[in-house]
């Protein structure tokens, strides 16, 4: 059976098990109000309540309404209290698959991906099968901290060996990281890198740029 250019194309990018040289038809369901498609209908449907508002999915236990079952899984969560993504290198548990990715970037300073596995053996059902890796893994000496990068767990020790080899040339200020000191440098230098995309304001740390963000969030009036 042949093809012509675009059965060609559509053979090349088809679903694993359909034999280049087949014609198929795969029915696709568009949103009418943008282009968007997908093979999947409940897929659309989802997708189609960003554009109308809907938000079928009641909490049984205050106001909130979601547009999503998956949504309202996870807002019930901060009532019953359930954490279900478990760090496999630590005692911390979420209730939220992000706030695991989050903990392990700032903590162990891993860069991975993060899964569900009903079988995992660390607490209630859908506990977090955590990070997958071959990396290996170093320990601090002094308490339980652990990372795969070498540089993060050289930067931990000095908190416990007080250790400061970064020296301002403006001062006697001493530093346990290169970051800390770059940040310090900027009270001498005046350098304000982080600048705010609603205004003119700028600042010399990041933690001052999103609080003060949140002003222009907090400001919007009501519609």
């Amino acid at each position: 059976v042949g093809l012509d250019t675009a059965d060609e194309w559509s053979g090349r990018r088809g679903t694993s098990g359909i034999r280049k040289g087949i014609t198929t038809s795969i029915k696709m369901h568009q949103c009418p109000y943008c282009p968007y498609s997908s093979t999947t209908k409940t897929n659309c449907t989802n997708h189609m309540r960003t554009h109308t508002g809907e938000k079928p999915f009641s909490c049984t236990m205050c106001p909130f309404r979601a547009s999503q079952k998956g949504s309202l899984q996870t807002h019930l969560r901060t009532h019953t209290g359930e954490k279900p993504y478990a760090c496999t290198l630590c005692p911390y548990r979420s209730a939220q698959m992000i706030h695991l990715r989050n903990h392990m970037r700032a903590r162990h300073g891993w860069l991975a991906d993060v899964g569900l596995d009903r079988d995992d053996g660390r607490g209630s059902a859908g506990a977090g099968k955590g990070f997958t890796t071959t990396s290996k893994i170093h320990r601090c000496p002094y308490c339980t901290y652990v990372t795969p990068v070498t540089t993060h767990l050289r930067d931990h020790l000095r908190t416990h060996t007080g250790e400061k080899p970064f020296s301002c040339p403006f001062c006697p200020y001493q530093a346990t990281t290169k970051s800390n000191l770059t940040k310090h440098t900027r009270i001498h230098t005046g350098l304000k890198p982080f600048t705010c995309p609603h205004c003119s304001y700028y600042c010399t740390k990041k933690f001052y740029l999103d609080k003060h963000i949140l002003s222009h969030t907090w400001s919007k009036p009501n519609t």
